[in-house]
């Protein structure tokens, strides 16, 4: 009777045992791979701070350009140039010289800013001063209110300078007066300011 040989075991063993040595080499790269820190995520810009509300009369985010005249003196004419933010305003002063109407030479302008503090700027003249010298001067001004018909503005009715041109003490409170501009046609011709030799003349023909 032929023995049955015993079965040789060695290569299951060795099967297991490599099973053994590949799962714990996973496991360790796992590990390794889970003690990797990621670097930090780089922190998110900051928003830009939001653009300030702009705070205006009604009516006067509209395109103001155009040419106005003063509502109680129409020897004033006023060129407006309006981007969207910035209205600047030319200002022209007809008088009357021998019944020739001749622009006033003293330059005259206004510049006023959409804001969140309102729709202000300044008015920019020339001042003479005692000695004749001639200061360039601002007269604080906004507008407070825009209609179909004109302009409303509110500017300061005094500024004082020094011999030297420099701004004296400002009171401590500004009186403002208000100025209505009214809407003209581009084609208007200014109207002259009537001369003392004309205002004669007037009373000459109203005098019995």
């Amino acid at each position: 009777m032929t023995g049955i040989a015993p079965r040789n075991t060695s290569p299951r063993r060795v099967s297991r045992a490599c099973a053994k040595w590949i799962w714990l080499s996973v496991a360790c790269q796992v590990a390794w791979l889970g003690c990797i820190r990621k670097p930090p995520a780089a922190p998110a810009s900051p928003a830009p701070p939001p653009e300030p509300l702009i705070q205006v009369p009604p009516g006067c985010l509209a395109n103001l350009s155009g040419t106005y005249v003063h509502g109680q003196n129409p020897s004033y004419r006023y060129l407006a140039s309006d981007d969207g933010g910035t209205l600047f305003i030319a200002v022209e002063r007809s008088r009357s010289d021998a019944g020739v109407a001749q622009m006033d030479a003293n330059p005259v302008s206004v510049s006023l800013s959409r804001t969140a503090k309102g729709f202000v700027g300044e008015t920019q003249a020339v001042l003479f001063v005692a000695t004749g010298r001639a200061c360039p001067v601002d007269f604080p001004t906004e507008i407070i209110a825009c209609e179909d018909a004109g302009l409303i503005l509110k500017s300061a009715i005094s500024s004082a300078v020094d011999e030297s041109c420099q701004p004296s003490q400002a009171p401590a409170h500004t009186v403002m007066a208000e100025h209505r501009l009214a809407r003209a046609p581009a084609s208007l011709p200014p109207q002259p300011a009537a001369s003392s030799a004309d205002a004669g003349a007037d009373a000459a023909k109203d005098s019995p």
